[in-house]
């Protein structure tokens, strides 16, 4: 049974290192201390007992570029695993370091479970030219070439929408 509920927690990174999982997939991990819950507001809310918890962050070919952006996010400034190794002398360390983290439940086996993640926000940004491609299908799927852009007649939409008086709401 899960002792923390779901949401984002500020915590303490402890320890961190690499290590294989039983599968033999290569796999980062950090040890944590959960300090406090962040409120959507971004308040902060106290735990009933600050417990450790492990991250681990599984790393194949499909999530490598994830998992060092995730790290890059913590402030690692380097461009080679190697250097976030503790057994060599002159590493990266995330030790002592404050950030969130998010915890969700998760089943498995028939028992609910936590699971602990890099908290990660979402901030959309505008990607120049999708516009332009949009523009273009919807020249197609109504037959213009794409050169000659034109207007869409509010009749266009509205012809099989519903009245005022048809909405559930």
């Amino acid at each position: 049974m899960p002792q923390y509920d779901e949401g984002v927690y500020r915590c303490k990174i402890l320890e961190q290192g690499f290590s294989r999982a039983k599968t033999g997939t290569h796999q980062f991990w950090l040890r944590i201390l959960i300090l406090s819950r962040v409120t959507p507001e971004g308040s902060e809310e106290a735990v009933s007992a600050r417990r450790e918890r492990t991250i681990y962050m599984t790393i194949t070919a499909k999530t490598v570029v994830r998992v060092m952006k995730n790290l890059k996010s913590l402030g690692f400034e380097g461009m080679q695993f190697e250097h976030l190794d503790p057994s060599v002398g002159e590493h990266h360390s995330f030790r002592e370091k404050i950030a969130d983290f998010a915890c969700i439940w998760d089943d498995y086996d028939g028992n609910t479970r936590e699971k602990w993640d890099l908290y990660q926000q979402f901030i959309p940004t505008s990607e120049p030219g999708i516009g332009s491609e949009l523009d273009a299908m919807l020249a197609k799927q109504t037959s213009q070439p794409k050169a000659q852009h034109r207007t869409i007649k509010e009749e266009e939409f509205s012809k099989d929408a519903l009245t005022e008086e048809e909405l559930p709401f």
